[in-house]
């Protein structure tokens, strides 16, 4: 018996140790790729969303900062069945109604037709050429959720039809992925559900090694970007899950130039 307790107690300890140092190879590699920050700020900023919530997630930081220095906000929402819930959310920032965009009777709804897919590029397209924003944001290719990657390729489209006049700023929404170089945070969150009394909540990572760009947010800004998502989803649950923590303030990354859909 007593040889068995010493075979656990070794095997644990073991492992415990292994997997601290995993843990600590994870963390060294945030120290030294950290995330950046997003300084510059846009004079007219057009946020494209498959529904209400991911809206608020990808670019609520970056549209105060937008409408604090005078610019323009603008949203694109695909689910029209959303719209008046988006309405109250944005009203927090005092954005009327009439900015927020969605296609009429329900259209592009599931985008999972070509030819629905090919309509809503159009429609996008002349939403830009109309008004004419200085930066895009739109979800990553996550490979996560289906309407999130047709929304993707929706706008890259769009964009290219309409010059490329504008950068494109990738939210990071569902990330199906698990990677040592790209994921670090994901894989700290997994392994910390094996130690006793650690919780450590991860944010969505990137699927590839470009940077994270973080928009910076003051305390106040991050109560109301809860708020407006807990309107939009109402549940105080849903807004934990989609910003867990500190994870709060909007998190991007500009896109590569490359069409990650094809």
């Amino acid at each position: 018996m007593p040889a068995l307790l010493l075979t656990i107690a070794t095997v644990a300890v073991v492992f415990y140790v292994a997997l601290g140092i995993c843990i600590l190879i994870l963390y060294l590699r945030l120290l030294f790729v950290p995330d950046s920050p997003l300084t510059s700020v846009a004079g007219r900023l057009l946020i494209i969303a498959p529904h209400p919530a991911d809206a608020v997630v990808m670019g609520a930081g970056q549209a105060m900062r937008t409408l604090e220095h005078g610019g323009e906000v603008r949203i694109l929402l695909f689910a029209a069945d959303g719209r008046d819930r988006s309405a109250r959310a944005w009203g927090e920032l005092g954005l009327e109604p009439e900015r927020i965009v969605c296609p009429d009777h329900g259209r592009y709804k599931r985008l999972v037709e070509v030819a629905e897919i090919r309509a809503a590029e159009g429609w996008v397209r002349g939403e830009i050429e109309r008004f004419r924003p200085d930066r895009v944001v739109a979800p990553l290719h996550e490979g996560g959720h289906g309407q999130h990657d047709a929304v993707n390729r929706i706008v890259e489209e769009a964009l290219n039809r309409a010059g490329g006049r504008c950068p494109l700023f990738e939210g990071l929404l569902y990330n199906s992925h698990h990677s040592w170089s790209v994921t670090p945070r994901k894989l700290i969150a997994l392994a910390s559900k094996l130690l006793p009394f650690v919780r450590y909540q991860a944010p969505t990572e990137p699927v590839d090694t470009r940077p994270i760009y973080v928009q910076p947010m003051r305390p106040p800004e991050i109560e109301t970007k809860r708020r407006m998502l807990k309107v939009v989803t109402g549940s105080s649950c849903k807004v934990e899950t989609m910003l867990p923590g500190p994870w709060v303030p909007d998190r991007l990354q500009c896109h590569a130039g490359v069409s990650s859909t094809r």
